[in-house]
């Protein structure tokens, strides 16, 4: 389909301010700040409060003057896995684009109200800015003997890695940087070897069990909590969630897409290898009508041009020779099988990207894998990128005795670089813009004739000139078939409605198409005329008899 080329302004943005990682506190002065500056076009809400006590900020970009209900909604959000602070810049990010460029944006604003969550889970990423330490999205210890847990064991603000030797050991210095550890191979007999962990301590400790790979925490996982494909996780009960929405941050956006009928498409944005996500995920495309596969494919396939990242579905994020790979819980899956949504997710980088590696190199199913990917970040660090790998230091570990903390941080592993932020905002900005011109548009002309003296005929026609038909999707009709567009007829005092019902439901309106109703007043008056439906709101006209 054709869509407006949107030309590049990101590079006129004050973008150094989106490299640093926002605090919960500098989050929410941010946002407060743009609400300040741009009174007529934001509106700062909160749409849950955590169990730390934080707000789930959620920022409503368009034109203050014409009513959330007029306008079709387009919801953004982001963070939702605690390190993915990349994506919060990136959400926000995308807000000062289109806020410093309203001008251009003006027919967008007035028919399009963007609700932008940009830090879905604000007390798992102010746990991971402050400690460093594992999170996934949801850290909660566990009242277990001798369970390992990662922590800043030396005080230096960065959890890296532990190592110490071991002649049965699984990892070897790699040979060209003793900064990175790499797996044994089976053949190798002589030389030093190592065990090595993420830098921790184990929480009540016996006094001389030491092994690592028991948990001390349990690490939930927010994109695996949504009512699509739910089950218990298969590592323990907990990580997915006690069952569907159990964890306030899900619930909470849950609540707000129940809440907000309007919304029609979702963007989600995530840090990972370059990818972009269509559904189904772990159903097949046959599942599901074939009207929306084609739709969605033609769509993907625009989006890859468009971002430069690979369309693909969740089942195909992974090395090849684990296919299928069927990911339960995830919000996509939930925002289109279950709310009809028009839906895209978006994987901008870590520290792979930033290193020039391409997704299928992060895929690529060979038996040095990771090494070989590990040492392309110690080359991307050794030429000026950001800092992920550490000199191996001397310490006295109250538990495991002498050791060594050095090598890998995860934390800055999971983070993309500076140098491509222009590349991962300027996708995210072409996607969202050209998702959003896909939107229905709605326009409503009324016609009357003389019948008689006192009678007159109207003509309603409800057009529809934007791509999508006003059902968004044929998964949101199927799974929601007694929802029907609802025509209104009112004739105001001193008119009476002759003919044609006042209230009435009629069908969806295809992309690009119209609906006519004929209606016959009697008398003098003012007639008005209404067409409403859940994914675009409500839109009406009115003539004088």
């Amino acid at each position: 389909m054709k869509i407006k080329n949107h030309q590049s302004k990101i590079k006129n943005l004050p973008m150094t301010r989106f490299y640093k990682r926002f605090t919960y506190e500098e989050l929410t002065d941010y946002l407060k700040e743009i609400e300040r500056k741009h009174p007529g076009h934001v509106r700062l809400e909160s749409i849950g409060q955590t169990e730390g006590g934080r707000q789930i900020w959620l920022c409503c970009l368009g034109n203050k003057q014409i009513p959330d209900e007029r306008k079709t909604g387009f919801l953004i959000t982001a963070n939702i896995h605690s390190p993915e602070l990349s994506g919060c810049s990136s959400a926000l990010c995308f807000m000062e684009y289109l806020l410093t460029h309203q001008a251009d944006h003006r027919q967008l604003l007035d028919e399009v109200v963007f609700y932008v969550v940009p830090r879905v889970n604000p007390d798992g990423a102010e746990d991971f800015i402050n400690s460093r330490r594992d999170n996934r999205s949801k850290r909660t210890m566990l009242d277990r003997p001798n369970g390992f847990v990662t922590d800043d064991e030396d005080g230096n603000g960065l959890v890296l890695q532990m190592r110490w030797p071991d002649k049965n050991g699984k990892w070897k210095e790699h040979p060209k940087d003793p900064r990175l550890m790499i797996e044994r191979k089976p053949e190798d007999a002589d030389g030093k070897y190592y065990e090595v962990a993420m830098e921790g301590h184990f929480e009540n400790w016996d006094g001389k069990t030491r092994d690592v790979s028991r948990p001390g925490c349990r690490n939930a996982d927010f994109n695996r909590n949504w009512p699509a494909n739910w089950h218990p996780s298969e590592w323990d009960d907990k990580s997915f969630g006690d069952y569907p929405l159990s964890f306030i941050e899900t619930k909470s956006l849950a609540d707000f897409i129940f809440r907000q009928r309007n919304i029609f498409a979702s963007f989600s944005i995530h840090n990972g290898t370059f990818a972009l996500f269509r559904v189904p995920g772990y159903k097949k495309p046959e599942d599901f009508p074939a009207s929306d596969m084609r739709m969605i494919d033609e769509l993907a396939k625009e989006g890859e041009k468009l971002t430069g990242f690979p369309a693909m579905s969740s089942r195909q994020y992974c090395v090849k020779s684990l296919f299928p790979h069927l990911l339960p819980g995830l919000f996509p899956d939930w925002a289109y099988e279950y709310q009809g949504l028009l839906t895209f997710e978006i994987e901008v980088g870590w520290g792979y990207m930033s290193a020039g590696v391409t997704t299928e190199g992060v895929f690529a199913d060979r038996p040095d894998r990771m090494g070989y990917l590990k040492y392309k970040l110690v080359e991307y660090q050794n030429k000026g990128g950001h800092t992920i790998f550490h000199p191996w230091k001397a310490f006295r570990h109250p538990q495991l005795g002498e050791i060594e903390i050095g090598g890998e941080s995860h934390f800055d592993l999971l983070q993309i670089g500076p140098n491509l932020y222009p590349q991962i905002v300027e996708s995210v900005r072409k996607m969202v813009l050209y998702m959003a011109d896909l939107r229905p548009r709605i326009t409503i002309e009324l016609k009357k004739n003389t019948v008689s003296d006192d009678l007159r005929s109207i003509v309603a026609t409800v057009r529809n000139e934007g791509y999508l038909g006003t059902q968004i999707t044929e998964q949101y009709r199927k799974f929601f078939p007694h929802k029907k567009p609802v025509c209104h007829a009112i004739a105001d005092k001193g008119l009476e409605l002759v003919e044609g019902l006042p209230i009435e439901e009629t069908n969806h309106i295809p992309g690009r198409n119209h609906l006519e109703k004929c209606y016959l007043v009697r008398g003098r008056g003012e007639f008005r005329f209404a067409f409403e439906s859940d994914k675009i709101g409500k839109y009406e006209a009115r003539v004088t008899i």
